[in-house]
């Protein structure tokens, strides 16, 4: 039997460490020029990510500010389950979603939409939690059931606005990824491949000796 060499080891281990899903949002297309608010840093995103951890979808998100610096503010996540609904037409046509995550910190309101059954659906406090610069929203997979896709295929896009008008697109301040809906992220897969990359280098090694 040929010997492994520390070379194709490596390869293997960077094979089975890549991940299988998407990873973070971004960039995002900073402040609009149609945005007519104050461009305060709680509305200017640095980073966010959507995860689907067993079940349960945490979206992530942190601002130049802590939360609440400017009265008013909803944070908007936008989840398209499949239907590839572009509901802001010409203004983004690369922003797909059919149900929304809101929420405006201020007021104390914080809920689920699904736009294809009008169901809304508040979050506890325990499902929302805000740390300095940071909000994190935790969401059961079963308050946004499928409308095609699989979990792991959601796309999410992220935006906050001072005000909640749908007809009203200058109160949007930015959007996170910038012209398109980007993907769930799911560490489960991350997970399971390292655990299998430290099994299978293992019996590799294993014959390696004998």
């Amino acid at each position: 039997m040929s010997k492994l060499t520390p070379a194709v080891l490596g390869t293997l281990v960077l094979l089975w460490m890549t991940p299988l899903s998407a990873g973070p949002l971004g960039p995002s297309s900073g402040f609009l020029p149609t945005y007519a608010g104050p461009q305060n840093g709680d509305l200017n995103v640095t980073s966010a990510e959507a995860i689907l951890h067993q079940g349960t979808f945490e979206f992530d998100a942190t601002f130049s500010d802590p939360i609440g610096t400017t009265p008013g503010v909803f944070y908007v996540w936008g989840i398209d389950r499949g239907t590839n609904d572009a509901p802001f037409g010409a203004f983004r046509p690369g922003v797909l979603f059919d149900a929304v995550v809101i929420s405006a910190p201020s007021l104390n309101t914080n809920f689920v939409l699904d736009l294809k059954t009008n169901l809304l659906t508040p979050l506890t406090a325990s499902q929302v939690q805000i740390n300095g610069d940071s909000l994190k929203l935790i969401v059961p997979a079963a308050l946004l059931p499928s409308e095609g896709f699989t979990f792991n295929n959601y796309l999410v896009d992220l935006w906050p606005r001072l005000g909640l008008d749908p007809s009203d697109n200058t109160q949007i301040a930015q959007f996170d990824p910038s012209e398109s809906s980007g993907r769930v992220t799911v560490p489960e897969a991350s997970t399971i491949s390292l655990v299998g990359a430290g099994l299978i280098l293992a019996a590799l090694f294993r014959l390696r000796r004998k």
